[in-house]
């Protein structure tokens, strides 16, 4: 719906006075501001802001502003007559000419369809990027395969921090209730965070895209409590500790736990349940809904492995089923922006999914150590030669897990040789800066534990011929056969156990080496494109995870 408001600077709220401009009408000359509405956003542009300017549309306070910007870096200063180019029941297109204070013409495009919680803004001329301006608190890059960056200003004393340009950023605005999108498709887009204030007051004022020659979808999420931060107390380990906060609606929630310049994401579970994982041993899942209410906790051993968490940053990530129709997540906004091909490509949904140690198998779905118990107590009663063919069977599970977890270590050591080759490059081509010894020192880490662990894993043919002697003892019955059997369990529970720690141990490296030359780029922008070959490395590796890597 396009409204002429018949003045200047005209007030949201007086629409009574407003002209509508009736849907088929594209030739219409405007007396005073243009909006343009949907059943989600409202933008305005009024010709003395330089820019249009969109508010949810059940809380129109939260005004975030789209500033064309030349590709001198001019902003937008004055905004010229809109042009309708598309004015139907389900769509309006609007064309308009901003003027930098150098004079400089900016023209771009902007379209809302029915339904849709985002603006399309697309460049035609001279618009080189677009700056969504609105007081942030947080950005969050989320990452469905390691930990989500989260941006805090109060952690950095740059003006300016470069993004990685990975398809979307959350702007979480002041009072939580609202959260500002931005999507844009694959290509060679570059984002930065403008930063301002000082202390606790220090905030993130603008977020600027390049168009890349493409569009920039900008997207308002709205309802109280959609975001929320918690500052811990601390000792923190080993307490259910209540957020005082419920959220708003079903969806998928994500918690980063956070600590200065670091994040550790988890999805909340919708009850209090225990988990195993070989990093962290048994613990409570660290966040979970009661009813509505958010809950967190965190063992001793979590706290040993990530360090002290000092706060937990919460948000909707995506949907499920029991997520209201009207409601619409993050996933939904990139799907809707880019369509379901792009969507999926940027997602990469099946990067996301875990894999199975025994695929392909009938197997008993229990772990080595639950595996080997068995076979032993068959030993000690005397019923191994009775039971020669279940006892097989167990030994094929306990092998193929052997043989696949063997695999993934062997692909994190691929990761690490790969990491090694690109820090050498960039040392041939002159290259230094912390990017570089953080990844260079990564590498180091990851080729250090691989041989430190040689000794026990050795490699799946001693497995195999443990087993195999495991199956010869079983062939007759004796009673010296237990010893052995032992013996030999013990060494694929260690062959097995080692393993699965030594992937949990991988996967906590890379994570945090995504995070860390992430933050290395965003200061320093000579490095950001390294920052970016080097966080596309890692998430190969961290793509099709096995449940005890953790999360």
């Amino acid at each position: 719906m396009v409204w002429d408001t018949l003045r200047e600077d005209a007030d949201l709220g007086g629409r009574k006075d407003w002209e509508q401009v009736r849907p088929g009408t594209v030739a219409h000359t405007f007396r005073g501001d243009v909006v343009v509405e949907n059943d989600r956003i409202i933008a305005s542009f009024s010709r003395g802001s330089g820019c249009p300017v969109i508010r949810p549309k059940p809380a129109p306070e939260d005004r975030v502003r789209l500033v064309p910007v030349s590709p001198g870096g001019e902003p937008g200063a004055t905004l010229g007559q809109p042009a309708i180019r598309k004015n139907t029941e389900d769509e309006v297109a609007l064309e308009v000419a901003s003027r930098t204070q150098g004079g400089q013409e900016v023209r771009t495009a902007y379209s809302l369809a029915r339904g849709r919680a985002f603006l399309d803004c697309k460049p035609m001329q001279n618009a080189a990027r677009v700056r969504v301006e609105a007081a942030t608190r947080f950005a969050v890059l989320p990452d469905f395969f390691g930990a989500d960056m989260v941006f805090d200003p109060r952690a950095y004393s740059q003006p300016r921090l470069v993004v990685p340009s990975e398809n979307f950023v959350l702007n979480l605005l002041e009072g939580e209730s609202t959260i500002v999108m931005s999507v844009w498709p694959a290509g060679s887009q570059e984002a930065e965070l403008s930063l301002a204030g000082t202390k606790e007051n220090r905030r993130i004022g603008a977020t600027e895209i390049a168009f890349d020659g493409k569009s920039v979808y900008v997207a308002l999420l709205h309802a109280p409590g959609i975001w929320h931060e918690h500052r811990l107390p601390q000792p923190a380990a080993d307490r259910d500790i209540a957020l005082g906060w419920k959220r708003p609606f079903q969806a998928k929630w994500r918690a980063n736990l956070c600590t200065q310049r670091r994040s550790d994401s988890w999805d909340f579970h919708d009850h209090k349940e225990t988990t195993w994982m070989y990093l962290y041993q048994e613990m409570f899942w660290p966040c979970w809904f009661d009813r509505d209410d958010g809950f967190v906790r965190l063992s001793k051993k979590f706290i040993e492995v990530k360090g002290t968490i000092e706060s937990v940053l919460v948000y909707p990530s995506d949907r499920k089923k029991e997520t209201p129709l009207a409601v619409l997540t993050p996933v939904d906004i990139v799907r809707d922006a880019l369509g379901v091909g792009p969507c999926e490509y940027v997602l990469d949904r099946e990067g996301l999914q875990w894999r199975s140690a025994n695929t392909g198998r009938k197997n008993f779905g229990r772990g080595v150590c639950d595996t080997t118990t068995p076979i032993e107590y068959l030993f000690i009663r005397g019923l191994e030669a009775r039971e020669s063919a279940l006892i097989g069977h167990l030994l094929d599970d306990i092998l193929a897990d052997n043989r696949a977890i063997n695999a993934r270590v062997l692909e994190f050591r691929s990761f690490g040789n790969e990491l090694a080759a690109l820090c050498a490059a960039m040392r041939r081509e002159g290259l230094g800066s912390a990017l570089l010894g953080e990844a260079e020192k990564c590498a180091k880490e990851v080729e250090a534990l691989y041989q430190d662990k040689l000794p026990i894993i050795k490699n799946p043919a001693r497995a195999a011929q443990a087993g195999q002697r495991i199956r010869e003892l079983a062939a007759r019955h004796d009673p010296e056969n237990l010893g052995e059997c032992k013996t030999l369990t013990y060494e694929l529970r260690e062959i097995a156990g080692t393993q699965h720690r030594m992937i949990g141990d991988y996967r906590v490296m890379v994570k945090q080496l995504r995070q860390q030359v992430a933050i290395c780029g965003a200061e320093d922008s000579s490095a950001a494109k390294m920052a970016g070959r080097i966080r596309k490395l890692a998430a190969n590796v961290l793509r099709r995870k096995y449940g005890v890597e953790g999360d």
